[in-house]
């Protein structure tokens, strides 16, 4: 059986079809014939050698790849396709209430003051949004930035696992408030608004960085760069709310640094050990 396609298929619609939508695999060598008449395409790298006799043929067969990272990611995009079909349906008027409530304090207060059962439910959908779009923005972001990385299921784990432990800490640091201030009113808003602005993010991410793993340069490298814009301005807005909300309830400027300071303790935490570890 011929390795190559004889040259009058190469005019035909279909075989440049395939040349166009299937992707060039380098791994693959094959071996013809001396007499063999040489022919190459855009997906094909021929080497012939005299070290090989004319008489021996040998049958490609690619390297068996582990598609497991494969299925686990389309496992986890077809979930959160649901997770966001659903929210469309069911709570798309209160998802709408959560985005208003990052930029209008007395729709944030509102919300506060009666969350009830479809904010509940709505919150613990973006959370689990969140755990799986983590997972894809570092996915891109590793094999944009460290080729020479290699992505594993525990890799992709780290990264959600750090979201839970970081949520975990969030709602520690903000009983502690409650038990060190009066100000009960306060501390639950801070709390709200932080995990609010999460939850959003992730939500907002989760578009571009699917767009990221299914488009090709240099249109891939733009969503990439969305993504990051993304984070910056929500870590950004995130702190000046913070800042708005203490000047207004005048708290020193001592205690907002101080507060700053122990939110982020498991990311200044984290990124010490990864600095120590590269």
């Amino acid at each position: 059986m011929s390795a190559f396609p004889s040259s009058q298929n190469t005019n035909n619609l279909y075989n440049n079809f395939l040349d166009l939508t299937q992707k060039c695999d380098s791994v693959k060598l094959y071996t013809i014939h001396d007499n063999f008449p040489l022919t190459s395409d855009s997906c094909s790298n021929v080497f012939k050698s005299s070290s090989f006799k004319s008489n021996i043929t040998i049958e490609p067969k690619p390297l068996n790849q582990n598609h497991l990272i494969q299925n686990a990611y389309f496992i986890s995009m077809v979930v959160s396709m649901l997770i966001i079909s659903s929210i469309i349906i069911g709570y798309v008027k209160y998802l709408r209430v959560f985005i208003q409530s990052l930029f209008y304090d007395f729709i944030a207060e509102k919300v506060l003051n009666d969350f009830s059962v479809p904010f509940v439910k709505l919150s613990r959908l973006l959370d689990f949004l969140s755990i799986i779009s983590i997972t894809f923005v570092v996915k891109i972001l590793i094999e944009q930035f460290l080729e020479s990385m290699q992505v594993s299921l525990l890799i992709l784990a780290y990264p959600a696992l750090a979201l839970i432990i970081y949520r975990i800490w969030i709602w520690i640091l903000h009983k502690i408030l409650l038990l060190a201030t009066n100000n009960a009113s306060q501390v639950n808003y801070l709390y709200f608004h932080n995990t609010l602005n999460l939850r959003i993010l992730m939500l907002f991410l989760l578009p571009t960085s699917l767009a990221a793993s299914y488009t090709m340069s240099p249109l891939r490298i733009v969503f990439i760069y969305i993504s990051i814009a993304l984070i910056i301005i929500a870590l950004l807005y995130r702190y000046f709310y913070f800042v708005k909300i203490f000047i207004k309830h005048r708290v020193s400027l001592l205690y907002y640094i101080l507060y700053l300071c122990a939110l982020e303790l498991p990311i200044i935490l984290g990124v010490t050990y990864l600095l120590r570890v590269s």
